[in-house]
């Protein structure tokens, strides 16, 4: 009877330990993707900039409609 409960100890250690190790290492993918989306949301940032000043440089331009020259 004892060694049967020292196997399922045992047992019960190694599922715990690979466990654990999944947890970590899901915990170091979470922050990985954390840490993506928070520089994806930085680059859409910076493009509403440029998007914004390109915007206000496209709105300093006027066009002129050509006139056609009727003889």
């Amino acid at each position: 009877m004892a060694l049967q409960i020292a196997t399922a100890t045992e047992e019960q250690t190694s599922v715990s330990n690979f466990i654990n190790e999944q947890i970590t290492l899901i915990n170091t993918d979470a922050q990985s993707v954390t840490s993506t989306i928070q520089s994806n949301q930085q680059t859409v940032d910076n493009l509403a900039d440029i998007v914004e000043n390109l915007e206000s440089y496209i709105n300093e331009f006027t066009l002129v409609k050509p006139t056609t020259n009727t003889l």
